[in-house]
């Protein structure tokens, strides 16, 4: 009985060798768009894919994913595409200032933009590698320029913009969770006439207004200029009157998650257990030899 009860623990010592303790880690994506998710034809505007409700004990060391786009209703994206500096660098926060690349540039830090990826799971292709792991709850990551085709037909597009199979990596870059895909419908409204007429009517006073007024006051200036003066100057000639040398008196005049996703994240070992039951191991080994021995 003894003897089984030795090699019970033995193999309990095995298992937690071989055993891991995983922390949780989930999150959420998210995004931030203008106007309320509605524009006219023909409108640039700005879409940020942000990272929501992060838990994971030390960050996440990456993010990598997938973008579609309805090409009926914006333009096809570009590299260009995401908002950056003037020194084609995004700043997620004071430790993570990436420079932005294409696919020909796989760097170990940064922005990797793919347009029509090899995989097909996607229209383009998004990595991000950060230089320090990323622990804020909220996290805005990037931000697309994108723009609305000017023939597009007005209505509620349902999924002009779709985030899929969104992975987030933990420092160790063995972890992973898949995020739950994110879609944005965009309504596009019908430009009103009478907007287009301010518009017009703005560009005809600047350009035929002024002229027309500038002559109608000149006209009109004149006249009256002419007039007074005429007017002025025989009163002022009529009222003159010789002085006593004979010569003649002067006179005076203002400018969008869904789902929480458990489990994976940083791996340890038990090694205080481990160490404990490893002595009882060999304590209930020598009771057992001894008692044999005494047996015998």
């Amino acid at each position: 009985m003894k003897k089984r009860q030795v090699v019970l623990y033995i193999v309990v010592m095995l298992i937690l060798l071989t055993t891991s303790v995983y922390a949780t880690i989930s999150a959420e994506l998210g995004f931030k768009i203008q106007a309320n998710n509605s524009v006219y034809p023909g409108d640039n505007f700005q879409v940020t894919l942000r990272l929501t409700k992060l838990e994971a004990d030390d960050g996440i060391k990456a993010v990598e994913g997938y973008i579609d786009i309805d090409e009926n209703v914006v333009e096809k994206l570009t590299v260009d595409s995401i908002v950056t500096d003037e020194n084609k660098k995004v700043k997620i926060n004071e430790d993570n200032i990436l420079p932005v690349y294409d696919s020909s540039n796989l760097s170990d830090v940064g922005i990797i933009f793919t347009v029509d990826p090899a995989s097909k799971d996607g229209d383009y292709k998004v990595v991000i590698n950060f230089a320090k792991p990323i622990t804020s709850q909220d996290t805005d990551l990037i931000t697309l320029n994108l723009k609305v085709k000017d023939g597009v037909s007005v209505g509620k597009h349902e999924s002009t913009v779709v985030y899929k199979l969104f992975k987030i990596f933990t420092d160790n870059a063995e972890e992973k969770q898949t995020l739950t895909d994110k879609t944005i419908a965009l309504t596009v409204s019908e430009r009103k006439a009478t907007d287009n007429n301010n518009t017009n009517n703005a560009v005809k006073n600047e350009t035929n207004n002024e002229p027309k007024n500038e002559v109608k006051n000149e006209t009109k200036n004149e006249t009256k200029n002419e007039t007074r003066n005429e007017t002025k100057n025989v009163t002022q000639n009529q009222s003159q009157t010789p002085n006593q040398n004979g010569q003649q008196q002067k006179p005076v005049d203002n400018t969008v998650s869904d789902t929480n996703l458990p489990k994976t994240g940083a791996r340890f070992t038990i090694v205080p257990i481990i160490v404990v039951l490893a002595i009882l191991g060999y304590v209930f080994y020598k009771k057992y030899s001894k008692y044999n021995n005494y047996d015998k």
